[in-house]
């Protein structure tokens, strides 16, 4: 019998450990364990990738025309000050207690394991409403290029996909996440530059990638310059608006 020590090397397949979770020691085949396969860029990607929720690309638009463009700065803030500090204190308790478990483990052992018990059924509602709207959005994406094909089809393909590529293996999960994850990013980044503002000596073209729409004049900051615009709705377009910047940070 072997104690499990995170400064050694893993054992081999032969040996036995002993884990204790909850102050009850179990002992488990090491076979039977999680296998670590993920590379560094795989985990890099994955944390990157994952900060950018469906929202950031469908609900962009709305955010803006229901708090405006300042409006929509601050409810977005607001949550990524909130999310950097959740994912700062996870990382710290992970980096103390490395356990092979998600973030309710810690809850169970620094607070009390009803709260470990709650905050997991709610992770998983809210991951069981998430997923449903993330299929739905993309099959309205997909409707958009192909008018006759259906959402619940393009919604069950991608459903599909996404069930078998965790069957297969920890391996083939890594690299499809960090292939999709780098689709996303320069996809955020194609964005930002297509919706610069181009200005030449005989015109002028502004491209609004939320709006879609391209024309012979700068857009700019215009929208920041309307009359009660920028705030659009004070306060009450700001929390409006905290629902789809909390959505769009979805994963993190």
């Amino acid at each position: 019998m072997v104690k499990k020590n995170y400064n050694e090397a893993e054992p081999k397949d032969a040996e036995i450990v002993d884990v204790q979770k909850d102050g009850f020691e179990d002992t488990v085949p090491v076979e039977r364990q999680v296998q670590r396969k993920l590379k560094q860029r795989h985990l890099q990607m994955i944390a990157i990738g994952g900060t950018i929720g469906t929202g950031i690309f469908v609900s962009s638009g709305a955010s803006i025309a229901a708090a405006g463009p300042g409006g929509a700065l601050v409810s977005y803030l607001l949550v990524a000050v909130m999310v950097y500090f959740i994912v700062m204190s996870l990382g710290e308790m992970s980096a103390l207690i490395p356990v092979s478990g998600a973030f309710t483990t810690f809850a169970s052992r620094f607070v009390d394991p009803a709260l470990g018990f709650t905050l997991g059924w709610i992770y998983w509602a809210q991951w069981a409403i998430s997923i449903p709207s993330e299929l739905t959005a993309a099959g309205f994406i997909i409707q958009f290029w192909n008018p006759d094909f259906p959402i619940w089809a393009s919604s069950l393909i991608i459903i599909v996909v996404l069930f078998c590529v965790n069957l297969i293996g920890v391996r083939i999960y890594g690299e499809t996440e960090y292939w999709l994850s780098l689709v996303k990013v320069l996809t955020v980044i194609a964005f930002i530059i297509v919706g610069r503002t181009f200005d030449n000596s005989s015109t002028k073209t502004g491209i609004l990638v939320d709006a879609g729409a391209v024309g012979g004049q700068a857009i700019g900051a215009s929208s920041w310059q309307l009359p009660g615009a920028a705030f659009n709705q004070g306060a009450l377009g700001i929390f409006q608006v905290l629902l789809f910047a909390f959505f769009s940070f979805g994963g993190t």
